[in-house]
């Protein structure tokens, strides 16, 4: 620090100010497990002052200076957190301790993991009818809590019908034309979408 006056300048004074503690160590036996609708993240919980942890996920801090002693692990990263969860997509998580200074620590190497998949739609059927087809498929059990809208899928990818029940009929089809289709689950809980089913062909009469 320097002082400036009408009658010159002060001699110059360093003033450096260090944190009291240490920074953290690295946090220890990190992992990522993905299950229904979320994915949980346990880690070696370090003892006091450096009990604080900070989890990122694809370099977003989506967790900041949990005190792990009081809230133990797992955390779970589920889409209740306010960044969305989609089912089956690859998230890249890190983390990181932060002592009672809230100094951060050296952040962790990434792992990728991701939430389960969503069911694929089952036991499609198609029988043809006066001008119209009628699907058939098993209903789906809930995902992580949430149903399903469904999507029926025709020959050219496109979705041309969408229903919460688990049949459907197609209309105003022409008379023995082969018409195939799919079905596939859109998550009403916001996970995503489900892979096609196997594709169920019939002739309208």
């Amino acid at each position: 620090i320097v002082v400036v006056h009408q009658f010159g300048e002060s001699e110059s004074q360093t003033i450096c100010e260090y944190p009291s503690l240490p920074y953290p160590p690295p946090v220890e036996n990190f992992s990522c497990i993905g299950d229904e609708g979320q994915v949980l993240i346990t880690w070696s919980i370090l003892p006091e002052p450096n009990h604080f942890i900070n989890i990122y996920r694809d370099q977003q801090l989506i967790a900041n200076n949990i005190n792990a002693i009081e809230n133990p692990p797992p955390y779970i990263n589920d889409i209740y957190d306010g960044y969305g969860l989609l089912a089956d997509y690859p998230y890249s998580y890190q983390i990181s301790a932060s002592n009672s200074e809230f100094l951060e620590g050296e952040i962790s190497n990434p792992i990728i993991a991701s939430a389960l998949p969503l069911p694929v739609v089952s036991n499609l059927s198609a029988e043809g009818g006066d001008a119209r087809v009628i699907l058939n498929w098993s209903n789906l059990e809930d995902y992580a809590g949430s149903g399903y809208l469904y999507e029926v899928i025709d020959d050219n990818g496109d979705v041309i019908f969408e229903t919460d029940n688990s049949y459907a009929a197609i209309p105003d089809l022409t008379a023995n034309q082969e018409y195939c289709f799919k079905v596939r689950a859109f998550s009403l809980g916001g996970y995503g979408t489900s892979e096609e089913s196997e594709e169920a062909c019939a002739f309208p009469q």
